[in-house]
């Protein structure tokens, strides 16, 4: 009788089949929610959603209902139906519960702030309908300066707590943005091509898996699991275009994914500039004119992206191939010095590239995520320099040497790179509160040189190579909660390289004049980050890195012109130090307060500087250079209204030659933003919203060649300049329809981020976009 009971329980058990369903939950927007708790019904089963909004469950099959919980939304039941395995289910926003309790999920953004680094954050979804580019938003960051030589299209230096240029890396979607060239940019992407943007300022983590002297920043694209679609297109001042168009499709049932990111740039440039000088027909300055237009600076730029492969399946979590194409021409109106224009020098640009992205989070039961990346991509650069007149500002151009062109000999010469990227990344978790990451990076550039109007020897005939390798080892923690955590890690980077040395003074007969030379150089770097959060308003941070920055091909091969090459550049060094705390307060009554402060200290060791050395120039380890300063941000929220503020001040200096410390001129100490936004977002019925925004920005002039030398009021200088900007954009029927108008400059004040080189005035842009998210 007994056996016969046992017999029979275990039947009727196993009558009860195991059932897995799968399904993704969004809001009435179409957007992932990340974090929403899902329960079968009367059962202690459950799980949540991840950053996609996806979630999966594996229970018996005699259960019938789920139930979804989501602070701020409705709860819904959802019927199991027997025959279908995948839901997707929308959740309703519960305006009643959102202005009773107090929202404690946490976002997206929010989980990646708790990052130990030092980081700071944007997320664009709030700035996809605005006309800007990712260089303006960047600009809005404590830390950040943005140096451009003009408008659309035009050369830029971003600096962050003091270093700048090649010292700070960037990144798409984890992956360097080396040796891609001027097409692909930062900025050349509209703002609605991006989810996000990470910050993170003197420490660099493994994941990142590069070099870099100050700092990383990241542009994240969105990795949505849905079908969507975003046009816009934007028209403005000084014959500015801009198109963009993001597309996925995503089947649910097998995991196929086909996207294509493009966009389209262009834009005259023509502005208005002051300060001309004239001359009479002895060379003699006759004085000054204002509102001249420039007249040769036209800039166009496009892109396309192709991705096609497989996500979210049992064999990868991502398997996907990618091309790329890009190109841009961009006509050279003058030099550093702008009173010498030029009339007909331009370069174009053509990058074409493969890549292939394969992640795995499934192995060993989940414990061990692996990311493997390569890519390889050609580019060809071309400088026409072929017109032989001398341009003015003022009158009609003149004949000049027909030898010559505008910038030196003419010149049809073309760079062709060969470059490639190699990156994989391990991350296993011992615990759900310990993991170790390992990260290698491979970065390989081979250049050579063409010119068939060339009269003497061709720069990069024979090839020039450069090889770098970063390895990274990195160990997380997480303590007492939550409340502690901590990353300690360890990078070894080396170069090689390899070129012809050019003995620019020596005749081409001489058989010294042309020498191979082979260099190699390798570093260890390291440090620490940790994040302490003793309540839940206040969280502090600290971090440390010895880090490391390689010479970049450009630095190291010269340009082929005037700029020489150097196969010495070693890797610059600093020791950067970071010390803040972030108090946040939970909204109530409809205010809301966030705050943080932010210390840095930069010591930073044979930085690489562009010395002149008489008709030529060439890099050069020269400077050290001690950094220190803070920046601090508040925002202030109240119902639809928020304020938000930020200032960074700085301290940058050297030794003299005679051992007397110094400011380093040229660079900005002082600079801050003030933002004031007025949302609606439920106009209508709730079908339309309306965003107004004023925007200003403020950086303190500096001066060009030293803080000492001179009088002041002799000294050059790059004055003071307060900008402002406005803007409003309006959606309607669910934000599938979007129009915005920006008055940049509105003011149309003379503002100057390098000596003598004027920004555009006021300008206006009108920018329509279509979104189905």
């Amino acid at each position: 009788m007994k056996r016969a009971f046992i017999l029979f329980c275990f039947i009727t058990t196993s009558t009860i089949a195991q059932r897995q369903i799968t399904g993704v939950i969004k809001d009435i927007y179409n957007r992932p929610l990340s974090g929403v708790n899902i329960n079968i019904k009367n059962s202690n089963i459950g799980t949540n959603t991840d950053l996609n909004g996806y979630f999966e469950l594996f229970f018996e099959s005699n259960h019938t209902t789920l139930a979804i919980r989501f602070l701020g939304y409705k709860p819904k039941e959802v019927l199991l139906k027997k025959m279908k395995n995948h839901f997707n289910i929308t959740l309703e926003e519960d305006h009643i519960s959102l202005d009773e309790v107090q929202i404690k999920t946490k976002s997206n953004i929010e989980k990646i702030k708790e990052k130990a680094f030092k980081i700071s954050l944007i997320e664009t979804k709030q700035l996809k309908n605005s006309n800007t580019n990712i260089n303006t938003v960047l600009k809005g960051i404590s830390g950040i300066n943005i140096r451009q030589s003009g408008g659309v299209g035009s050369s830029f230096s971003l600096s962050m707590n003091g270093l700048s240029g090649k010292q700070i890396k960037f990144f798409i979607d984890g992956i360097p943005m080396d040796n891609l060239g001027s097409s692909l940019s930062l900025n050349n992407f509209p703002s609605n091509l991006i989810n996000h943007i990470e910050v993170y300022k003197g420490v660099i983590p493994v994941e990142l898996g590069a070099d870099g002297l100050g700092g990383a920043i990241n542009i994240v694209s969105n990795h949505q699991l849905n079908d969507y679609l975003d046009f816009s297109y934007s028209t403005g001042s000084f014959n500015t275009h801009v198109l963009s168009f993001l597309g996925q499709h995503y089947n649910k049932n097998n995991g196929f994914t086909a996207k294509i990111a493009s966009f389209i740039n262009y834009s005259d440039n023509n502005f208005t500039i002051d300060n001309i000088d004239t001359y009479d027909n002895l060379g003699n300055i006759n004085g000054t004119i204002d509102n001249v237009e420039r007249f040769h600076d036209a800039y166009a730029s496009n892109m396309i992206k192709i991705n096609l492969g497989y996500q979210n399946r049992s064999f990868a979590k991502k398997l996907i191939l990618g091309g790329t194409f890009s190109s841009n021409r961009n006509e050279i109106q003058h030099a550093l010095d702008p009173q010498k224009p030029y009339g007909g020098a331009l370069t174009k640009e053509i990058l074409n590239k493969v890549s292939l992205n394969y992640e795995n989070d499934q192995v060993f039961k989940k414990k061990l995520c692996l990311k493997i990346y390569g890519t390889a991509f050609k580019k060809y650069a071309k400088l026409i320099d072929t017109v032989s007149k001398k341009f003015y500002w003022y009158k009609a151009p003149e004949n000049s040497n027909t030898a010559t062109g505008e910038i030196g000999p003419k010149s049809l010469f073309r760079i062709e790179d060969e470059s490639h990227i190699f990156n994989s990344l391990i991350k296993y978790h011992f615990t759900r509160k310990q993991n170790i990451v390992m990260n290698y990076t491979k970065n390989y550039l081979s250049r050579k040189g063409k010119d068939p109007i060339a009269t003497s020897r061709v720069p990069f005939t024979d090839p020039h190579k450069l090889s770098k390798n970063v390895l990274g080892l990195s160990f997380n923690s997480i303590f007492f909660d939550r409340s502690i955590k901590t990353t300690f890690f360890a990078k070894y980077f080396n170069m090689e390289t390899y070129g012809i040395i050019n003995a620019v003074y020596k005749n081409e007969s001489d058989p010294t004049k042309y020498t191979p030379e082979n260099n190699f150089y390798g570093k260890i770097g390291g440090g620490f980050a940790a994040r302490f959060q003793p309540v839940q308003e206040l969280t502090i941070k600290t971090s440390f890195e010895k880090a490391y920055r390689l010479p970049e091909g450009y630095e190291i091969f010269g340009n082929g012109n005037l700029l020489l090459t150097n196969l010495k550049l070693i890797p610059e060094e600093s020791h950067n130090y970071n010390l803040g705390l972030s108090y946040r307060t939970t909204k109530t009554n409809g205010f809301k307060f966030n705050f943080a402060a932010n210390g840095f200290y930069r010591d930073a060791k044979n930085m690489i500087i562009l010395q002149a050395q008489a008709l030529f120039s060439k890099y050069l380890n020269k400077a050290n250079s001690k950094i220190i300063g803070f920046e601090l941000d508040s925002e202030y929220s109240y119902k639809n209204w928020k304020l938000s503020a930020n200032i960074t001040k700085q301290e940058i200096t050297e030794k003299d030659q005679n051992n007397i410390k110094i400011r380093i001129p040229n660079i900005p100490l002082l600079y801050g933003n003030i933002r004031v936004d007025y949302n609606i977002n439920s106009l209508f019925n709730g079908h339309s919203s309306l965003n107004l925004n004023w925007n200003s920005r403020y950086v303190d002039g500096y001066p060009l060649q030293s803080y000492k030398l001179g009088s002041k009021k002799d000294r050059k200088l790059i004055p003071s300049q307060f900008s402002q900007d406005f803007e409003t954009s309006y959606s309607f029927q669910k934000r599938k329809y979007n129009v915005s108008l920006l008055i940049s400059n509105f003011t149309n004040e003379r503002l100057y981020d390098n000596f003598r080189i004027q920004q555009p005035g006021r300008a206006y842009y009108l920018k329509l976009r279509y979104a189905i998210p």
